[in-house]
């Protein structure tokens, strides 16, 4: 049986195989052959788009802003579906050319490959970068190219590197490996990566995301702060794995990282006879991130006595399970037995030692093990817990757990008594006692274990809570942000519970500065909670739920009330409630705040309106304890306290009371005098419950004064030009006279002070002395003889290149922007206040600092040659250069520090003391001293400082040198460049007052350059002094901001002589230039200082000995902030033609405003005007505001640096180009910039659909252009991608010059979404404390926001807001209740978003405002609203407030309200006095918005109106609103409205319409009227009026609005259904005003496009047939043709009739008016299709005639020629031939001679295309035309013929698929007739026999041809598909021979193995019919069966 089975089952099998053999047989041939067509047509377009993407990315690299934001672009492409089959085994890498695709769309950078790279030799290597935003440097040329480039690799837990957990890859790093394996657990999906290169550009990271999208990040973006880049979604929670490919465009081979994910367990838990034991929990312990792959997964566990047989319950929960629902994908196995991941499985123990293995599998993946290791321990110990501690043995008791968390249950007797403990077991205690905190412990449980005593110590809170505490913020980290709660026991009975009291200052408010956290004890009923309530000011009590603290958690809760405030309220104690417990079982607990009151300020000084004289620092109204000390000659102090209004009402001075503001003098005791200032109030609770109760809020303040001999100190010092310093304890200079300079008096005996004594070329000696009288000290120093090797050739060595800080060079520089390009440029730095400085020129290399570092760059080339020691503080704004000497290049590091840095190697020498502040004035080196100095604020010292450039410690880098003198100035140093001299040292100050006020309080100062002490003095200049101290010939030159000029006369003693000043009219500071009678400075203007065009200007001022004048002024775009630049190297330049020299000089400066470029001005000897023209504008990345000197070096090259971070390297370039227009049928295409010949890079946006683009350069003369490599003769085309992207590069060449420019291209986009918004009160989006919510929470689909309530003093607020479109723009629009707004783009602060500053206008609570984003198509737009809130103490504001009469004794008014609240209005007599209003009767509903009010009875005479507003909190309006209406009087009006037939309304201010008739209306005067009037075809109109007497008639005429513009702007011919693309040259070019056009297509298409664009987008467009177009696309009514819309654009397609080639078509435009304009265009496309011959039958008529009858696909010309051979032999095409037909042809044989003959005919088409040569048989005249059918065959050869015209070779394909068989049917059956019907029935019947074995053997010979060729393959599989055709058409044909024997015969007819075969073949296919069905339903059976089997096993 068996074997029957089995044959059976083999027979089955080979049945199938046969069916299935038989199928694929005559399937397989046509599906494979249109496979295999489409997979080449694929390859075709993919290697296509391949060459255009290696093509664009050999011409340019992109670069992005860090998106952290993580913020993706959402046009990204799709990622394609990975294999289910494939992906565990195959992990999918995104391809370079995807990922470069994707990246220009995200602004990521694009890197050419080693292979791109040889294909674009002949581009530029060092390719700039494109972008948009904030920009990431990727620069080329940094150092050779290199496989292993990678220097770093990290990945951690989290983005800062401090604390992120270390994840480990295998193998370990290391650069020469470059494939790697990260292991990740199944429970993270974030992943963090820090990546550096050897080259200064960007690490990228490419990789498809969790979702499937491409996705790419910079890995070093934070590498600077250590920091790690996150990769969002590169993973997913689960199994789910990708391989990250980490790139760099300088290096030649990628680093590709594979993420594999660790199979784990959220959970590994056990229960045993009631312990529970957990294992792992992952929210317990994070592992993984401490271990790597190999965290913790075997455990061991103890078990007591004897286990056998016991039952150990394990619960695996996979970690996955919470995340999703296909958990059960995860298999779990314990000890090989399968269990459900969340349910405990029960073990049964052997008894012994054993090991349980838990295995955690998923299909595809790893297994992860975890292996419990059991060990049963016999021996058991027992503890006994005793407390120690007085009156708790009531409460006292213990919880004990072993190692895995399980609890340990207590002895049922005693419950402090721990029985059958495992011995040398690890057990954890927390003991509990009630009214203390809990102690924990730890033990190991051993016999001696014994007793073990705890001991209380610190107090509980209270019975149900362990802990409270108060705070003054709802975060923890911050410093003294704990309050000390004091318990009053005392208290608790008078105030009814738990008493705490805390202490907070006058100037706290519990709404931001109160946070209360608590934690239950265990004491605390079941199910405990904890209420805080408080009450309000107004009396009223809230209360709510807070969060409890836990072990981990300390939740701080805010209280629902404002229960204590400040200001006028700081004297009133708040008490809080806290209610704890469940039900009734509570304990209350009352907090009640003390308040301490401050001062504002209490000055304290010797002498009257003197400064303080604290021992401190200053005073601050926290501290209340202060120290002073004085001489003995000082018999009082004077005090001045300061109060906070509405606090107090005085201050008592030791009991004396004293106003606020006012000087009290205090006497002094002998010695010690104790003064106290004393705050009292006496307030009562506003809580209800103490009502009555009393108390005095108080704050003392104590001074302790001590009084000392004067006392002296003389100095020895050597060498004897020592300079000597000496400070009191709190830093301050002790100054000696300048005639004595080491002679000290005035010292307060008994105190101590200190000293410093400096020399150059010596060691610091410092030291401390307590003052005596007649004191004297000997220092001498020690000489120090290190010196470091000086720099030669040093082109620019400080902050102007000369000791005399004038601006003045002599190289050649350029001088017109033409040929002015930039050199190069490298960008170090990355923000505003993180770029780097410009840079010093020595030694033939640049030097530059950014940041921490001080880079040396190569002068040329600009790539970093070298990098210093890391500095001790950073740059931070890097405006002023380094300063170089002696072998050493000094840098501003922050907190008034100087560090020195070895020139030649880099290394750190010395630091300066801190001295504090910010050094931002440039570094004056003079004689061995350097100067500079500090800004703390606008009200704090500065100090100027001096010193030594000697390293005293050559083996010390960190080395602190001491300043040789400090001098202070309130008010400080900012830019404050100094001249210095051998004797003295000039500089200015600040003026000491708020920035604007610039006060006549700065001062000018010339001290010892030695010693510091001070020479003279300049003082009452206007503004703070921020530009350097410029000397030219006797004189130096500074400005103010106070906008002031001034040269001042320098003796030779250092002191100041006669004085001139100009006012500029605008603040000024940049260091002037001074040369030859000129004075030249940057002034600006009034519109505001960062704002362009706002009124800045360039002067040009001439000086003669009287004074100052204005030579002329001229305009410029931004403010000149820094010290321009000039050079004479001109001078001798004839410009003028009069063979003189024309003495004139170029000025170079920058200016703070985009684009952040160079300015030039030229200027002569008596020159009145001048205009500044840009010399260098920036491309869009490098574009920023500009505060920058200009350096230059020998060659002329310019060098500087904006706020972008890039330094620029700016030269002469005679290869330029006048002009590029780049043009586009599409539309107009936009420039981010107007073409500038000095700038190189540029960003196109082009509409939506272009693909192309035309270019069209001007190019000067003797220059030569290429094109993207192709050589530029006058226009060209430049494709774009599908994108509408691309990339335009021009090189210019001029003999050895070339320039470059670089245009990307770029395609609009049409989102209008916002990104993000914040709201803020900071101008700084990063101070997240002060961003203020709102609701709803954002999401860009959301448009409406109202913001929580602004609670600051603030006139305005901030909206942060960053749009999703990369070209998208962010407008605002004011409403209601805004003054204005000011827009702040790339602002400081602000980041990536556009901040605007929304002034409340004054008395507004509320400021509403809409953001409005337009896309980059400048078309799509939306709009966000946005309500700003802010406390509200302003009544309401009434506007467009109207009055009007109704009739003679009523009237109406409407207003609107910013505010809810109330009214009142009231009427007068017109010209009476204004009302008073009694606000005590209710008034009118206020509404915000418009508000209406009826006036009745009223009386027809003019009225005054008044109305008075109160909002709902009760805030007035400052006065009545007036209004006026007059004496009721009608008036007849009529209206005359052209046409007469519009439609006219009009209405009065309430809506109401009046009514017209005749066209006449009554209106009333002195009431206000809208009148409307529309018609169709017009355009409406709208007009206001007042009715007047005296005026009763109006005209209004309406415009119209149809449009007679019938004119085509474009019309394109297409071979392509895309817009822009496959565009045909139209003859002649289109202009609107040519109607006749002609355009051809060089192959065969069935149709081609028309595109019609009109001028008018109204008009209408119809296309009508003319000729040769396909008869089923034209309409029969009107013969047009059907038109579509295509992606915004018109088009029709136009189809070309069956075998037609031409064809016409009318453009008909209609206007809106009726106005029609017809254009004709001609179409052609060529037939390349050659004709296909099929043969149908070949007959002998006799011996010598012959009929042979063919088919063709299409008419043309045939040749034949006969043969008595079988090989294929091509005619004869020299000949006329004859004319065939499409479909049947008869070719008739006169003329042959006996036996078999074979006809070879070819027919050409009437486009010179050849068919295949068809051979056919003709059977001799003996045998059976049919019987030798057989051997006709088709021959292979075509094409162009040798002796004949060209042609093509033919194919089965013909256009439109023509069925030119079964035309050709027809006629054969028409012929047919026409013969003898007998014979030729029986003919056709045996032909069709032989027939169709021909054309198997055919199809099987071709079938082996065709892996040949894919192009064979195509012809050859069409051609037997035909030939399948053919032979079905031929069964048509022979149906009456087939008639004819089923008439005559039948099924007796039929032979009987015919027979026999038809029943065999139906019997098995009924059989194979019901064995289908039977494996059906034995198929449902077995999935049923699985499936309760399934099912039984899970329950």
């Amino acid at each position: 049986m068996a074997e029957k089975h089995g044959g059976i089952g083999n027979m089955k099998e080979r049945c199938l195989a046969v069916l299935m053999s038989v199928f694929m047989l005559f399937s397989s041939v046509p599906v494979n052959a249109a496979g295999q067509a489409g997979t080449d047509t694929v390859l075709s377009e993919q290697t296509n788009a391949g060459q255009e993407e290696a093509a664009q990315s050999g011409t340019e690299s992109r670069e992005t802003e860090e998106s952290e934001t993580g913020q993706k672009d959402p046009d990204q492409t799709e990622a394609e579906q990975k294999n289910p089959e494939t992906e565990a085994e195959v992990t999918e890498i995104p391809d370079p050319a995807e990922a470069d695709q994707k990246d220009s769309e995200t602004e990521t950078e694009i890197t050419e490959t080693p292979d791109q790279e040889e294909e674009n030799q002949d581009t530029e290597q060092e390719e700039d970068q494109f972008s948009d935003g904030e920009e990431i440097t990727l620069e080329s040329g940094d150092g050779e190219e290199t496989d292993d480039w990678l220097e770093q690799m990290k990945f951690g837990s989290s983005s800062f590197g401090s604390s992120a957990l270390p994840y480990p890859t295998v193998p370990e790093f290391s650069p020469e490996i470059h494939e790697y394996t990260l292991y990740f657990p199944d429970y993270l999906k974030g992943i963090y990566n820090l990546s550096t290169s050897i080259f200064s550009e960007n690490v990228m990271a490419y990789f498809k995301d969790c979702n499937g999208k491409d996705e790419s990040v910079i890995l070093n973006a934070y590498a600077k702060y250590g920091n790690y880049a996150a990769m969002d979604y590169v993973v997913d929670y689960g199994p789910d794995e990708n391989t990250i490919r980490i790139h760099s465009s300088k290096g030649t081979k990628d680093y590709l990282v594979h993420i594999k994910r660790v199979l784990t367990l959220g959970e590994l838990k056990a229960k045993y006879k009631g312990m529970d034991y957990t294992f792992y929990n992952h929210e317990r312990e994070e592992l993984f991130s401490k271990a790597g792959v190999d965290f913790q997964k075997e455990y061991d566990v103890n078990l007591p006595g004897d286990i056998k047989g016991g039952t150990l319950s394990i619960l695996p929960v996979t970690y996955f399970y919470q995340y999703t629902e296909n958990r059960t994908k995860y298999k779990v196995e314990i000890n090989g037995v399968e269990t459900p991941t969340d349910e405990y499985y029960d073990y049964t123990l052997k008894g012994g030692e054993e090991d349980i293995q838990v295995k955690v599998s998923y299909e595809g993946f790893e297994d992860t093990v975890y292996v419990i290791h059991v060990h049963p321990v016999e021996k058991q110990v027992n503890v006994n817990f005793v407390s120690d501690t007085e009156g708790t043995q009531d409460t006292f008791f213990v919880k004990l757990f072993d190692k895995y968390g399980a609890e340990i249950k207590t002895n049922t007797d005693d419950p402090l008594i721990f029985t059958q403990l495992l011995d040398q077991n690890e057990y954890t205690y927390t003991a509990y006692a009630e009214g203390y905190k809990p102690v924990k412990g730890k033990f190991t449980a051993t016999e001696d274990s014994g007793d073990i005593k705890i001991e209380f110590q610190e107090k509980a809170a209270g019975r149900y809570l362990e802990s409270l505490g108060v705070y003054t913020r709802d975060y923890g980290g911050t410093a003294n942000d704990t309050k000390d709660l004091v318990r009053h026991e005392e208290l608790d009975k008078e105030f009814g519970g738990v008493v705490y009291t805390v202490d907070y200052s006058s100037q706290y408010s519990s709404e931001y500065s109160f946070y209360i956290s608590a934690k239950l004890s265990a004491y605390a009923p079941e199910n405990a909670d904890a209420i805080v309530s408080a009450v309000s000011a107004d009396g009223t009590r809230k209360k709510k739920s807070i969060l409890l603290a836990t072990e981990d958690h300390e939740f701080r809760n805010s209280v629902p009330c404002k229960f204590f405030g400040s200001d006028e309220e700081g004297a009133r104690r708040g008490v809080c409630t806290l209610t704890v417990g469940s039900g009734d079982d509570t304990e209350v607990y009352k907090i009640i705040v003390n308040r301490v009151l401050e001062l504002k300020n209490l000055s304290c000084s010797d002498i009257p309106g003197g400064s303080n004289i604290y021992n401190e620092t200053r005073f601050t109204r926290t501290r209340h304890e202060y120290t002073v000390s004085v001489s003995d000659e000082v018999n009082s102090l004077y005090l001045k306290p300061e109060l906070y209004d509405g606090l107090v009402e005085q201050v008592m001075i030791n009991g004396v009371p004293c106003k606020s503001g006012e000087e009290t003098e205090v006497p002094l005791e002998e010695t010690v005098t104790d003064i106290q200032v004393r705050l009292a109030k006496e307030e009562t609770y506003s809580d209800p419950e103490f009502a009555g109760m009393t108390y005095t809020s108080e704050g003392i303040y104590t001074i302790k004064v001590t009084r000392s001999k004067v006392s002296d100190v003389t100095f020895h010092v050597d060498p004897p030009d020592a300079a000597v310093c000496v400070y009191d304890a709190q830093g301050k200079r002790v100054y000696s006279s300048l005639e004595k300079p080491l002679v000290f008096t005035g010292l307060k005996g008994g105190l101590e002070y200190s000293y410093t004594v400096s020399c150059y070329g010596f060691l610091t000696e410092s030291g401390k002395f307590t003052a005596e009288p007649g004191g004297a000290i000997t220092v001498k120093l020690t000489r120090s003889d290190t010196k470091y090797p000086e720099l030669d050739n040093n082109e620019w060595w400080n902050y102007r290149n000369n000791e005399e800080n004038n601006g003045v060079i002599s190289v050649s520089t350029p001088n017109n922007s033409r040929e002015t390009s930039e050199k190069w440029s490298l960008q170090i730095g990355g923000s505003w206040n993180e770029s780097c400085t410009p840079p010093l020129i020595l030694g033939g290399y640049l030097y530059t600092g950014a940041g921490k570092y001080i880079y040396k760059l190569d002068k040329e080339t600009g790539k970093i040659l070298m990098v210093s020691d890391q500095l001790k503080g950073s740059l931070v704004f890097a405006l002023n250069p380094l300063t170089y000497a002696e072998g050493m290049i000094f840098a501003q590091i922050g907190n008034g520090q100087i560090q020195a840095i070895s020139a030649t190697t880099m290394k750190s020498l010395w630091i300066s003391e801190a001295i504090g502040g910010q050094t931002l004035s440039p570094i004056t080196y003079k004689d061995g001293y350097i100067y500079t100095g500090t800004w703390n604020s606008e009200s704090k010292d500065g100090a100027y400082f001096c010193l030594t450039v000697t390293d005293e410690d050559p083996d010390n880098p960190a080395e602190i040198k001491k300043c040789t003198w400090k001098y202070s100035h309130k008010g400080g140093f900012y830019w404050a460049g100094s001249y210095a001299t051998s004797d003295y040292v000039v500089f200015g100050s600040d003026d000491g007052s708020a920035e604007g006020n610039y006060t006549v309080s700065s001062i000018l100062y010339s001290v010892s350059t030695k010693t510091g002490l001070l020479i003279d003095s300049l003082e009452n200049l206007q503004g703070d002094i921020r530009t350097s101290v410029v000397y030219n010939n006797g004189f130096i030159y500074f400005a103010t901001k106070g906008g002031m000029l001034y040269r001042v006369k320098m003796n030779a003693d250092g002191t100041f002589g006669a004085v001139a000043f100009y006012y500029l009219g605008g603040m000024a500071t940049a260091s002037p230039v001074v040369y030859k009678g000129r004075i030249y400075i940057g002034v600006c203007g009034t519109g505001g200082q960062f704002n362009e065009d706002a009124g800045h200007h360039f002067d040009v001022l001439q000086e003669d000995i009287n004074g100052i004048n204005l030579a002329y002024s001229v305009p410029v775009k931004g403010y000149p902030q820094a010290g321009a630049t000039l050079s004479t190297a001109y001078e001798n330049e004839d410009y003028n033609g009069d063979g003189k020299p024309d003495g004139r000089v170029y000025l170079y400066f920058t200016y703070n405003v985009y684009p952040g470029g160079i300015s030039f001005l030229s200027d002569e000897p008596g020159q009145t005007e001048g205009k500044a023209e840009d010399l260098f504008v920036p491309e869009t990345k490098k574009q920023q505001y500009c505060i920058s000197t200009i350096c230059a070096d020998s060659d002329g090259t310019l060098y500087y640096k904006n706020d972008s971070g890039y330094l620029m390297a700016v030269s002469s370039n005679s290869a330029y180009l006048d002009d590029i227009d780049v043009t586009c049928r599409e539309g107009k295409i936009k420039w981010d910039d107007d073409f500038d010949s000095s700038r190189g890079n540029y960003t196109l946006t082009v509409p939506d659909g272009t693909r192309e683009v035309s270019v069209r350069l001007t190019v000067p003369k003797d220059r030569t252009a290429t094109v993207n490599g192709q050589n530029y003769t006058g226009t060209c085309t430049v494709s774009l991608d599908d994108k509408g992207e691309g990339v335009i590069q021009i090189v210019v060449m001029y003999k050895q010059q070339k320039r470059t420019y670089r245009i990307k291209v770029m395609g609009l986009g049409s989102n209008a979404d916002l990104s993000g918004l914040v709201i803020s009160d900071n101008n700084s989006v990063n101070v997240t404390a002060s961003h203020i919510s709102y609701s709803p929470t954002f999401k860009s689909e959301n448009t409406q926001y109202i913001s929580d309530v602004y609670t600051g003093e603030k006139k305005f607020l901030n909206i942060y807001a960053s749009a999703k479109g990369i070209y998208s723009k962010i407008e605002a629009e004011a409403g209601d209740g805004v003054r204005r707004i000011l827009r702040f783009q790339n602002a400081a602060g602000a980041g990536n978003m556009t901040r605007f500053a929304v002034y409340f206008d004054d008395d507004q609570s509320s400021a509403e405002v809409t953001l409005k984003v337009t896309a980059g198509d400048g078309v799509t737009t939306k709009d966000y609203h946005i309500n700003l809130l802010r406390t509200d103490i302003y009544g309401p504001v009434l506007t467009d407030a109207k009055a009007w009469r109704t009739d003679g004794e009523t009237g109406q008014i409407s207003f609107h309200s910013n505010e809810n609240g109330y009214f009142y209005c009231m009427t007068t007599e017109a010209g009476g006095k204004e009302p008073e209003f009694d606000l005590t009767q209710p008034g009118t509903e206020l509404k915000k918005g418009g508000n209406s009010y009826t006036l009745s009875n009223i009386g027809s005479e003019a009225k005054d109106i008044y109305i008075f507003a109160v909002d709902i909190q009760g805030n007035k309006i400052k006065a009545p609103l007036k209004l006026s209406i007059r004496q009721y009087e009608e008036i007849s009006c009529r209206f005359d409205i052209k046409p007469v037939n519009a439609k006219v309304e009009i209405r009065d201010d309430s809506g109401k319409e009046i009514a017209l008739k005749d066209g006449k209306c009554t209106l009333v005067i002195g009431n206000h009227y809208t009148v409307s009037v529309s018609c169709e075809g017009y355009y409406s109109k709208t007009m206001e009026f007042t009715a007047e007497a005296g005026t009763d008639h109006y005209e209004i005429s309406l415009e119209s609005s149809r449009s007679s513009n019938a004119l085509l702007k474009a019309l394109y011919v297409g071979s392509s259904d895309k817009y822009g693309k496959g565009i045909l040259t139209l003859k002649p070019a289109f202009k609107s005003d040519v109607i006749n056009y002609e355009a051809t297509y060089d192959r065969e298409r069935s149709y081609l496009n028309l595109w019609i664009e009109p001028e008018d987008t109204r008009a209408a467009v119809k296309v009508y047939a003319l000729g040769g177009v396909k008869g089923s696309t034209v309409s029969r009514e009107d013969e047009s043709i059907k038109t579509e819309t295509v992606d915004g654009h018109f088009c029709c397609k136009v189809y070309f009739e069956k075998q037609i080639f031409e064809a016409s078509v009318r453009v008909s435009v209609t206007a809106e008016d009726g106005t029609q304009k017809d254009y004709f265009v001609k179409l052609f496309i060529h037939d390349t299709t050659a004709p296909v011959l099929k043969a149908v039958s070949a007959s002998r008529i006799n011996v010598k005639k012959a009929s042979v009858i063919f088919k063709s696909s299409e008419k043309g010309r045939y040749y034949y020629t006969v043969t008595d051979k079988k090989s294929i032999i091509v005619p004869d095409t020299s000949s006329k031939g004859y004319e065939g037909i499409e479909g049947t042809n008869i070719i008739t044989l006169n003329s042959l001679k006996k036996g078999k003959k074979y006809i070879h005919i070819i027919m050409k088409d009437d486009f010179g295309n050849f068919s295949k040569v068809l051979t056919v048989s003709i059977p001799d005249s003996r045998k059976s035309a049919s019987d030798n059918h057989k051997n006709q065959e088709s021959g292979n050869r075509g094409g162009k013929h040798p002796g004949g015209p060209e042609g093509k070779q033919s194919s089965a394909y013909t256009r439109d698929n023509r069925e030119s068989v079964e035309e050709g049917s027809g006629i054969l059956k028409k012929m047919n007739k026409n013969s003898s019907e007998e014979p030729q029935k029986e003919n056709n019947s045996k032909v069709e026999e032989n027939t169709e074995k021909e054309s198997e053997e055919e199809k099987k010979g071709e079938t082996e041809k065709k892996g040949k060729t894919v192009k064979k393959t195509e012809t050859n599989s069409d051609s037997e598909q035909n030939v399948s055709e053919e032979k079905e058409k031929n069964v048509t044909d022979r149906s009456k021979s087939q008639d004819h024997m089923r008439k005559k015969d039948g099924w007796k007819a039929l032979p009987f193995r015919l027979k026999a075969a038809s029943f065999i073949s139906v019997a098995g296919l009924l059989y194979l019919l019901f064995w289908i069905r039977a494996c059906m339903v034995n198929r449902r059976k077995t999935e049923w069966k699985r499936k309760v089997r399934k099912e039984i096993n899970r329950v």
